[in-house]
């Protein structure tokens, strides 16, 4: 008789642990993709400011390498990216000897519980590269 109590249990255990295994999983499935937007925008700034360093002179607009550089990068992260959104996303200005490129994309959630509460984190990286005259 005493077999026959136990036997419920590991489904009432498993039903209480189960969503909460869930929930530390896509936490940290959420992490690792905040993580890789980083490292994307990251890139994505520096080769933003390669680019209007080096197929640009200060004269004419380097602004426009930047812009077309960081799309390039950034489509891989957005399917539905447009080089409109990219260039929003970008802002590039000379600071002295320095061309510097700042990029903000907006990291989406994919955590239920965390996209009601932020529907995405703004993930911003800058470089700044000399320009060589």
């Amino acid at each position: 008789m005493a077999e026959k109590k136990g036997k419920g249990q590991a489904a009432v255990e498993s039903v209480l642990v189960l969503p909460a295994l869930a929930m530390l999983f896509l936490c940290i499935l959420q992490t690792g993709l905040f993580f890789l937007t980083y490292y994307v925008v990251n890139y994505a700034s520096y080769c933003g400011a390669r680019a209007a360093i080096v197929h640009c002179r200060l004269p004419d607009n380097p602004s426009i390498s930047a812009r077309s550089a960081v799309f390039m990068v950034l489509s891989g992260l957005g399917k539905d990216l447009s080089p409109a959104a990219a260039a929003a996303f970008t802002r590039c200005r000379i600071l002295g000897g320095e061309y510097e490129v700042t990029v903000t994309y907006p990291c989406r959630s994919v955590v239920p519980i965390f996209g009601r509460l932020l529907n995405y984190l703004p993930v911003t990286a800058s470089t700044r590269l000399p320009v060589a005259l």
